[in-house]
């Protein structure tokens, strides 16, 4: 089972998303036992951003919107695939830290009272 999806909608950002994606691969590689997947939704960018998901350092589901159709569609279209017991609702210019996804997860699993948890923005 799939501890977290990560569900990044897109649009017209591929540079801040190639690093986005790379933080998220250094996240994995620090806590390997951790089972994510991501889910990048692209809301018709004709910048690049497709390719850039696709040829991120860590598998990508790659949603491809015709056209942008805005963030709240864009998130929705990724939680309709999303297969992970908790999700991740994370902007494309957005960078993690390699610890916070791991943490979050540990949080959520030992309170399962608690339903949202917010992480600083540094």
């Amino acid at each position: 089972m799939i501890d977290l999806s990560v569900v990044i909608p897109s649009y017209e950002n591929a540079g801040l998303l190639a690093e986005c994606l790379a933080a998220l691969a250094r996240a994995g590689a620090a806590h390997p036992a951790l089972r994510i997947e991501v889910i990048v939704v692209d809301n018709g960018s004709q910048d690049g951003s497709a390719a850039v998901a696709q040829a991120a350092a860590l598998p990508v589901r790659l949603v491809a919107l015709a056209r942008n159709r805005g963030f709240a569609a864009a998130v929705n279209a990724g939680l309709r695939l999303r297969r992970g017991r908790h999700v991740l609702l994370l902007n494309s210019d957005a960078c993690v830290a390699p610890d916070v996804l791991a943490r979050g997860v540990a949080l959520l699993d030992a309170h399962p009272a608690i339903g949202v948890v917010g992480a600083g923005l540094v």
